[in-house]
């Protein structure tokens, strides 16, 4: 069997911009995952920590691993930080990637979003029931029918005109 190191680096991918890309697992909300034997048990363990353990050490009980670039694939230590889950919630919020003290995505910032702010835009200013149908937008932006229901109706996106 492979050795862990030798395993993360196959999974790596170096960019120009300095990221080092996860290549391998990707979980729904974007950060690498790849499964290791520890204490005789498999187990998935995020890469980003992986990358923090085999380059800088033990990471402290009750540390998060955060990151500096925002890229939840990137496993580049540089761009790695430990803090508290106070620490991530407060650096996601002065980066804008959170709306509210929830910690609630908002917009294309989050993760699972298809559409743009200039698409719900657009949406919003095309829409007429019988000319440009709720269907045909769905269609022509890859949503479904009830997405283009929400943004026409202000149940999703309120924060946009």
């Amino acid at each position: 069997m492979k050795a862990i190191l030798e395993r993360f680096w196959e999974k790596v991918n170096k960019t120009e911009g300095g990221c080092w890309l996860w290549t391998g697992a990707i979980s729904r909300n974007g950060y690498g995952n790849m499964g290791c034997k520890i204490d005789e048990k498999q187990r998935s363990v995020q890469a980003h920590r992986l990358s923090w353990f085999l380059h800088l050490g033990e990471i402290p009980t009750g540390l998060c691993v955060c990151h500096h670039c925002d890229t939840p694939s990137c496993v580049n230590p540089d761009h790695l930080f430990l803090g508290t889950m106070k620490d991530n919630m407060q650096d996601a919020q002065r980066k804008g990637r959170m709306s509210n003290s929830c910690g609630q995505l908002r917009g294309e910032a989050h993760y699972r979003s298809k559409l743009t702010a200039t698409n719900v835009v657009e949406i919003r200013t095309r829409y007429r029931p019988t000319i440009v149908t709720m269907p045909m937008l769905a269609s022509e932006y890859g949503v479904s029918r009830s997405t283009i229901k929400a943004v026409v109706r202000r149940e999703n996106w309120k924060h946009l005109p």
